[in-house]
């Protein structure tokens, strides 16, 4: 079934940067999965927030954590590489179709996983941060890191075998 889920979000990313309303050209994304009772995923609530979503909140009978990293290209990390320190608009436009995409692809898995008799959720604080405690209820770094995406550099951001520019 991992090989399948793999498949569905590859595919899914590709015809969706197909489409004729997306400027954006992302990476083969990468795909791994946490184990929901994991002693790193139950400890989030002690490394991220009190608040932080346990993955039984969100699926009371959720035993496993799809994680997916989308890699954006150099050529758009470049952009970004002005003097005024000002996301480039191609970043701008990047996130936001990204963004977008998030939605219909987690909207897609969920359908995918459902017509094979599985449970599936998403959180509801999976695109939520706090801009003043800057963090969020549902840490997708977090996630990651235990499906085994990548690690923590110094930056504190996550560091993919793809890169950290995604």
């Amino acid at each position: 079934m991992k090989k399948e889920i793999e498949k569905h979000i590859r595919s899914f990313v590709a015809e969706y940067q197909k489409r004729e309303d997306i400027a954006t050209v992302w990476g083969e994304p990468i795909v791994g999965f946490a184990d929901a009772w994991h002693p790193y995923i139950q400890a989030l609530r002690e490394t991220i927030s009190p608040s932080h979503v346990m993955p039984q909140e969100v699926l009371p009978d959720c035993r496993i954590i799809v994680a997916y990293y989308v890699p954006f290209t150099r050529e758009l990390a470049r952009t970004n590489l002005r003097a005024d320190h000002l996301a480039s608009p191609e970043w701008a436009r990047t996130y936001e179709e990204t963004n977008a995409m998030f939605g219909d692809l987690n909207q897609s898995l969920i359908d995918f996983l459902t017509s094979k008799g599985y449970h599936a959720a998403i959180s509801s604080k999976a695109g939520t941060f706090d801009q003043v405690k800057l963090i969020s209820d549902w840490s997708q770094r977090h996630i990651a890191y235990a499906a085994g995406l990548g690690t923590f550099g110094m930056n504190n951001m996550l560091i993919t075998k793809k890169g950290c520019c995604g």
